[in-house]
């Protein structure tokens, strides 16, 4: 007699050779898409520059202070641990605003396979997050970051206690 096999949606799912296949596809659209929205000037619109200057004046030892007003004066607007994070890349990779980018690209990079391993404990979410960020990859690869941005806020407030 012949044993039949169960294949199932969720034995699938669980496979770890499934789940590499699903990183390699995430991590693949991840740097097709980052390397066309990849922008080597600095952005001087909305928050980028505050953070920026932020960071490089902690990486010069001046605080966390606003450099690029009239005066220098403590800060009070923006939290301090992104700024914290672009100082530490600066005192390795000084004036390098490629370096800053790059390291941003990492942060979420890893921020999509926190998210992709969430998923994964969610299990059937899985294979909906993949698909839509291949969708999103090959539909609006500009607006990926703030999708990106979106659903972890979304995630972080679904599962705070």
């Amino acid at each position: 007699m012949e044993k039949k096999t169960n294949y199932s949606i969720q034995t699938l799912l669980e496979s770890r050779s499934f789940l590499y296949v699903l990183l390699l596809i995430v991590t693949i659209c991840f740097v097709s898409t980052y390397t066309k929205i990849y922008d080597v000037k600095l952005d001087m619109n909305g928050d980028n520059i505050h953070y920026y200057a932020l960071g490089k004046a902690l990486a010069e030892g001046k605080g966390f202070t606003n450099t690029i007003s009239f005066s220098e004066t403590p800060h009070t607007h923006f939290p301090p641990g992104y700024p914290v994070f672009v100082a530490g890349v600066m005192k390795f990779f000084p004036d390098n605003i490629n370096a800053v980018k790059i390291a941003n690209g990492i942060l979420l990079y890893a921020a999509i396979l926190l998210l992709f391993f969430l998923f994964h404990v969610i299990s059937f979410f899985l294979l909906l997050f993949s698909g839509f960020f291949v969708y999103l990859c090959t539909r609006k690869p500009m607006k990926l970051k703030n999708y990106v941005e979106i659903t972890v806020k979304v995630m972080v407030a679904a599962t705070a206690p």
